[in-house]
């Protein structure tokens, strides 16, 4: 019996010998920590597929700068025609006002809310002859270029936003975006690349005005171009057009006029405007070759019916441009008035001012048609002045106010108004801020087309079809005081390192027991 105990045992301990082997390895817990990294690993690269096959993207900020509206969501998903979007930007590393980051991230949100919407960037410094093939295609010039921005096309119909136009930002301490708008204004130009009709912008041609075909110094071909690009038809409107009443236009534009209108074409433009129409002047001083008396045109009596008054006399200012005659021709960054959407939208932004006149609100108690409301836009500033003297243009006397006879600053140089019939009208107070001698320039110093270009979309009435407002980006920041700084060097280096080599000698003391 013993032997046979003794058989047994030795048999049953030869067998748990033979599998020991396989059970140290299948209880090691080195290879149990392998096998749960290994799986680890896998769910991780599982996790990656699947969210790269079906990602979902939100916006945590405050003001939802990389989220789109739900008008920009609906009328991009509803479109019925192939719009492509082209970047014309180069990377903020080489130029730092660059808006390539924000505006590749509003694209590409765009793109993927339908598949008719493509996009294509172009670097204008490392493929020059890519950008400059694509630019003459797409009617964006050589200022344009260089600067940047993007090109909605549809239909052969193009429309060029600038990078001004799409954020305002502060370059003092490093780039910062202080607002992007870059998603009304993107918005806007597929609007007006992709709806049926465009509006027609009628050119007044028959009263010494710059004719629309030329590109000389003084002509307007660079801005009828950029009137173009924006999506709108061009035409000329002569005198018996203007006498028929306007039949066929949206807009009529009449730009520095030097010969009197005729009562029956200022009839015309009355019926138009009675009928709910657009217009814009550009009327500086009138004078003679001598410069001794101003001439009138005609329109005065009309505009005054209409809430706004344009007077004979040259509006000056001190803060002057560079390179340009003192006084005479003058800049403004913070001369326009109100929440007027044309004055909103050029906000923060430069523009230059060559002999104007000034351009005032007429009072209610004076207006012709009731229901008519007049708004300033742009002003000098408080230093500024409307000079009657006309010998000091000649040199013969310096510029200095007259409280007697001028207007004390600050003048009034750019007015629109409205009517409860339907009608818009907006005047500045000089037709050469976009004369072609300015547009051509590659060395860009204002914002006069921008200006223009304003007032045209809110005389169109497209400055209201998108209600898009800018992203303004969030600037947090945290101030402390002196105790509180203490405190936070208390916590941070001294009390918390502290604990960790506490709990560190702890664990080592524990191990040695």
């Amino acid at each position: 019996m013993a032997l046979i105990r003794r058989a047994q045992s030795g048999s049953q301990s030869g067998v748990r010998s033979g599998a020991r082997p396989w059970a140290r390895v299948l209880q090691s817990g080195r290879l149990r920590l392998a096998a749960g990294f290994a799986l680890l690993g896998v769910n991780l690269l599982l996790l990656n597929v699947i969210a790269a096959r079906h990602h979902v993207r939100s916006d945590w900020t405050a003001s939802k700068v990389h989220s789109l509206s739900e008008r920009t969501v609906g009328l991009v998903r509803a479109l019925k025609r192939r719009v492509a979007i082209t970047v014309f930007m180069v990377p903020p590393d080489r130029l730092p006002e660059s808006l390539l980051p924000e505006t590749r991230e509003l694209v590409r949100r765009i793109a993927g809310l339908s598949s008719r919407v493509t996009v294509q960037y172009v670097d204008p410094d490392l493929d020059p002859t890519r950008a400059e093939m694509l630019a003459d295609r797409l009617g964006v010039n050589r200022r344009d270029l260089k600067l940047g921005g993007v090109v909605v096309s549809a239909d052969h119909r193009n429309r060029f936003v600038s990078t001004a136009s799409m954020a305002e930002l502060r370059l003092e301490r490093g780039r910062r975006v202080t607002a992007f708008c870059g998603e009304g204004v993107v918005l806007e130009a597929l609007i007006s690349v992709t709806r049926r009709e465009q509006t027609v912008v009628c050119f007044s041609q028959d009263h010494g005005e710059a004719p629309i075909e030329s590109y000389a110094d003084a002509g307007y071909g660079y801005i009828a171009d950029e009137v173009r690009r924006d999506g709108y038809q061009v035409r000329r409107l002569d005198g018996a057009g203007l006498a028929g009443g306007v039949a066929a236009c949206r807009v009529v534009l009449i730009g520095g006029p030097q010969q009197a209108f005729l009562p029956p074409e200022t009839d015309g433009l009355q019926r138009f405007l009675r009928r709910g129409g657009r217009l814009m002047l550009l009327l500086g001083p009138v004078l003679d070759r001598k410069a001794t008396r101003y001439a009138h045109l005609g329109l005065e009596r009309l505009l005054t019916e209409w809430g706004i008054q344009v007077l004979d006399n040259v509006v000056v200012d001190p803060v002057s441009v560079s390179g340009e005659q003192p006084l005479m021709t003058w800049a403004t960054r913070d001369g326009y008035v109100g929440d007027h959407p044309i004055a909103r939208a050029m906000n923060g932004r430069i523009t230059i001012w060559p002999l104007v006149r000034e351009v005032r609100v007429v009072a209610s108690g004076a207006l012709r048609f009731r229901g008519v409301s007049s708004v300033t836009l742009v002003q000098t500033s408080d230093e500024g002045w409307g000079e009657t003297d006309l010998t000091s243009l000649h040199g013969e006397r310096p510029l200095r106010m007259d409280p007697s006879v001028d207007t004390r600053g600050p003048v009034s140089v750019a007015v629109a108004a409205t009517a409860a019939a339907g009608a818009r009208i907006v005047v500045f107070g000089t037709e050469r801020g976009v004369i072609n001698r300015r547009m051509a320039s590659l060395v860009v110093r204002d914002h006069n087309r921008d200006l223009f270009l304003a007032a045209l979309g809110w005389l169109d009435g497209s400055s209201e079809r998108v209600a898009v407002g800018p992203k303004v980006s969030e600037q947090l920041r945290l101030t402390l005081d002196p105790g509180q700084l203490t405190r936070v060097f208390l916590i941070s280096v001294v009390a918390l390192p502290s604990v960790s080599l506490l709990v560190g000698l702890l664990v080592w003391w524990r191990r040695r027991r």
